[in-house]
């Protein structure tokens, strides 16, 4: 994953249903706007930190329970948690007002 971290042409990527476990430095990769996870073998999305030019996130059925490292994440506007166990203390951590967080339950 270090790699695409360093890919400046990298917009959107889809990791959804591959047994992906860590992010690794995605968090770094500059031009990042969409990112899927659904489905994957993610518990921490620490290496997303600093992510702020994430506008879309994908967690569903993921292992995830701390969205905490979104903190900066200032232009993301859907974060996707369904099935996921990301508690709400957790999604208050977040400070972007015009975050939509989808739990779908």
């Amino acid at each position: 994953m270090s790699g695409l971290a360093r890919a400046p042409q990298l917009q959107e990527l889809n990791l959804s249903e591959i047994p992906v476990k860590d992010v690794g430095e995605l968090g770094k990769a500059s031009n990042l706007k969409i990112l899927n996870l659904s489905e994957t073998l993610v518990t921490d999305i620490t290496g997303l930190k600093g992510a702020s030019h994430l506008e879309e996130l994908y967690l569903f059925n993921t292992a995830v329970s701390n969205v905490s490292p979104l903190g900066s994440a200032i232009n993301l506007k859907p974060l996707h948690l369904r099935d996921t166990q990301v508690s709400e203390e957790s999604e208050l951590k977040i400070r972007n007002p015009e975050l939509g967080i989808l739990l779908d339950f």
